[in-house]
Parts: C-alpha cells; sequence; structure tokens
C-alpha cells in the first residue's frame, strides 16, 4: 500500500509505500531529503504511545519527544523554555561570546579573530583576505561587527549569531 506525503521544501505530492514511514526520500522536483512520517490523520486516530526517557521532553509547541537539553525543537524550530531543571548546568547566557568577540572584532578585527571566536573560518579567512585587499580599510567591517555585537544582549547575540549561524553583521 502506498501513501501521499508533501515535499517540505517545494510542497510537490509524493507517492510512498508504506514500509518507508521513517527512512529518508529524494524529492524529483526540488532534490530535497524529505523524511517519511505518518499522516496527521493517522496520527489522530491511532494514537502510539513512546516512551519518554529521563534524558528526553516534549516540545512546548508541537509536542515532539527531543532532547531535555535542546534549547530549539528541531521539528518545528520553536525555542524551549527553561523549565528550570537544567541539573546545575550553566544558563545559555554563560555560554555567550558575545564580549570576546566585541572585543577582538574592535581591536583585532581585521584579522578575522572574532569570526574565528565564533566559530565561523570561512569568514575568518574571507576577513583577513578583504583586509590584505584594501590595504587595511577592509578593517571598517569589523569596527561595525564590534559595535553591534557589544550593543546586542546575551539572548540576542546568542540567537543571531551562535544558534542563527549568522556570519556577516
Amino acid at each position: 500500500m502506498s501513501m501521499t506525503i508533501d515535499c517540505t521544501n517545494c510542497g510537490t505530492k509524493l507517492s510512498v509505500k508504506d514500509d518507508m514511514l521513517g527512512k529518508k526520500v529524494k524529492c524529483p522536483k526540488c532534490s530535497s531529503v524529505v523524511v517519511v512520517e505518518q499522516p496527521e490523520e493517522e496520527l489522530e486516530a491511532a494514537p502510539v504511545a513512546v516512551a519518554k526517557r529521563t534524558d528526553q521532553k516534549y516540545c512546548a509547541e508541537c509536542g515532539a519527544l527531543i532532547s531535555a537539553r535542546a534549547v530549539v525543537c528541531p521539528k518545528c524550530g520553536v525555542e524551549q523554555a527553561d523549565d528550570g531543571r537544567s541539573g546545575g548546568r550553566r544558563s545559555r547566557t554563560d555560554d555567550s561570546k558575545r564580549i570576546p568577540a566585541g572585543i577582538f572584532a574592535l581591536l583585532l578585527g581585521g584579522f578575522g579573530i572574532h569570526k574565528f571566536v565564533l566559530g565561523y573560518t570561512t569568514a575568518g579567512i574571507i576577513q583577513i583576505l578583504i583586509t590584505l585587499f584594501t590595504c587595511g580599510a577592509g578593517h571598517i567591517i569589523p569596527l561595525i561587527e564590534g559595535i553591534i555585537y557589544l550593543t546586542k544582549s546575551d539572548e540576542e547575540f546568542i540567537r543571531t549569531y551562535q544558534i542563527g549561524q549568522r556570519a556577516w553583521f
């Protein structure tokens, strides 16, 4: 027996066999990889009990079973609230690289050090090349970035540059 699913990228209807549940298929139109999941109407008609382990929790938005340490649901992308059960782990703001990245951007920005601090190796190399090819005038970019980094809150910085992986400005 087969069922129809929608490509999550382009919306094309894909016909797949039932034995493909949980497996990945490639959309013939846009070449995106789609995980075959049970259609919503079938989920409601036949509820399945899933045992939650101690290192898991349910997403506050979609109810998906996710890692207890997850700050963003991988299924729906909604940020998860801290329920106070972090087990002594540091808060997310303790993991902020805002201050070191901002200071390096202001002082050594032409060398791309702030990009390397944030884990953007390619952007760091590009910044070095920009500085070399402009005879140092490319240092204005990290100067602006350093000011932006230091004026953002830790939460906004983490969301934009560490989770969102925004490499420039």
